[in-house]
């Protein structure tokens, strides 16, 4: 039951949704139908935005369940039966009930180390145009369009090794280059642009031994005009699973249109190989991508769901299944520029999980014009599972930050208490989180370490990342020129922080001990369904 508690959508739903799950499941060969429209016709409660949510939350059930009991959902079934075209509902305030947490002051002392990265000379000379680290902190990419190296960082306790473990340049036709890049813990993911554009995964954990590590998907164009153009990438990798997003335009001519692609790794005794994920991000219709295309995408901590930004500075989030497939329309958020701020406007989106509610947010750095108008703030909103209108109570633009310059990347800890983010100066805010007076989270303070990167108008979203390593909490930030900011906040004991009391908050579901005993029994009732 732990993955089916970590993963809940809509807490609220969870039990009802085990319930429907049981009463519709055929132990037989473990496939479960849509929710009867029986139900809805008995119980007058359940409304339309109710069924979509016990949808959500049937389908993750059913997914975390799966993997539990070794068994694979269909790839073309799915619980969820959501209409195409349904007019938002606007979201209920309520249910985004924050517990209050004691937030301790945050020092703005920090670490600034440095690795000697290859830089070459003269007509050679490395120009770098991005880096960003992997998942757990230990690696490093930096990303020329020549060349992309990935260095080792080594024990965030100790000084970075600055190791390099792969350096490869663009293998293709003349005029070939690199473009965009994302670190798992074993992969890279590198955009290719030139006469053919493309995709390269390569494993770089233990050293890159040989070409069987290293595979390619070539997307070739049917015609000039309908060309597919890749400019966003992001990587996932977790329970044996790796998943790479691949986001991009076609030019029609009077329009462009974004799609995502998804691709799976496999590594097999003989070497590596990627393979195109039957997954649709343009359904259901309308098409949330229609006129508009991606500048960034990203995987949440568990791979439970995607984010992406798109031109028009709209926010998109799907809900993945246990397959990586979407689940229904994606959640957005629309946010309108003054025209002196469309070419900029919002410049990265990043999910994270409140640990005690498990209620999803997203938080959304953007390039405030001079009149620092609110829609145009850095700024964090809950994340419903359905298309959802967020009350203008629940969406809080982080005004601590004041006079800051463009915020180009933020990051939040794995318990939703903490943000960070960075600014183009190269200074790193931190924020701690508590509920908001109105529901939802807010930030505290804000708090600028005393150290600081390069100055930079565009990074990766994951040049700055909070991690553990060693029962400690830290914030590690790196730009393009070797320079990385490592802030330490404490030692971890089991869910408890030493340095953030209250931050790392026991999982509790219910107070009443009557009310828990019946949903022991109707889990073990439900385990004893998937077991006969």
């Amino acid at each position: 039951m732990t993955s089916v508690a970590v993963r809940s959508c809509e807490p609220s739903f969870r039990w009802k949704a085990l319930e429907i799950l049981m009463r519709d499941c055929d132990p037989n060969n473990l496939r479960c139908s849509t929710i009867p429209d029986q139900i809805i016709r008995d119980d007058p409660r359940i409304t339309p935005e109710i069924r979509n949510r016990l949808h959500v939350e049937a389908e993750v059930i059913y997914g975390a369940l799966g993997e539990e009991f070794g068994f694979v959902p269909s790839p073309r079934s799915s619980i969820v039966n959501i209409p195409s075209v349904q007019a938002p509902d606007l979201m209920s305030p309520g249910r985004w009930l924050e517990s209050p947490q004691i937030s301790p002051a945050i020092s703005s002392d920090a670490q600034l180390l440095s690795i000697r990265i290859e830089r070459g000379s003269g007509l050679h000379r490395i120009h770098f145009q991005s880096s960003g680290l992997s998942p757990d902190c230990e690696h490093v990419y930096y990303l020329s369009p020549d060349r992309v190296f990935v260095y080792r960082l080594g024990d965030l306790s100790a000084s970075p090794t600055g190791v390099v473990v792969l350096s490869r340049s663009p293998v293709g036709p003349v005029g070939s280059s690199y473009r965009k890049a994302s670190l798992s813990k074993r992969f890279l993911a590198v955009l290719k642009e030139g006469p053919v554009d493309s995709l390269e995964v390569m494993k770089y954990a233990g050293g890159l031994q040989d070409e069987t590590m290293v595979k390619s998907e070539i997307f070739e164009a049917r015609s000039n005009e309908h060309r597919w153009h890749p400019n966003c990438v992001a990587i996932h990798e977790s329970s044996g699973r790796v998943w790479v997003a691949v986001g991009g335009l076609t030019n029609l001519g009077d329009a462009m249109c974004g799609s995502i692609r998804m691709y799976r790794i496999d590594v097999t005794n003989t070497g590596m190989e990627l393979s195109r994920h039957d997954a649709i991000f343009n359904r259901p219709r309308p098409d949330p991508l229609a006129r508009d295309f991606l500048k960034m995408i990203a995987f949440d901590h568990r791979g439970e769901r995607l984010v992406a930004l798109t031109n028009n500075n709209t926010i998109l989030v799907w809900l993945l299944s246990n397959n990586a497939r979407p689940i229904g329309a994606p959640f957005s958020i629309a946010k309108n520029y003054t025209s002196e701020m469309n070419v900029q406007g919002a410049t990265s989106a990043t999910t994270f999980t409140a640990a005690a509610s498990f209620n999803p947010y997203v938080l959304c750095t953007t390039s405030p014009s001079n009149e620092n108008h609110t829609r145009e703030m850095s700024f964090i909103s809950p994340v419903a599972s359905t298309p959802m209108e967020v009350p203008p109570t629940l969406n809080h633009p982080l005004w601590k930050l004041g006079n800051a310059k463009a915020m180009i990347a933020g990051a939040a800890s794995s318990t939703g208490r903490t943000i960070a983010l960075l600014e183009e100066t190269g200074k790193v805010v931190i924020m701690p989180l508590s509920p908001q007076d109105c529901r939802g989270l807010e930030e505290r303070n804000a708090t600028v370490l005393n150290k600081q990167l390069a100055k930079q108008r565009d990074t990766s979203p994951t040049s700055i990342r909070f991690c553990e390593s060693n029962q400690q909490l830290y914030l590690v930030a790196v730009d393009t020129g070797g320079s990385v900011i490592k802030k330490r906040f404490g030692v971890l004991t089991g869910s408890q922080s030493s340095s953030e009391s209250g931050w790392y908050a026991p999982l509790v579901f219910f107070n009443n001990a009557d009310f828990y005993a019946a949903q022991n029994s109707l889990v073990n009732r439900l385990f004893a369904t998937f077991r006969s």
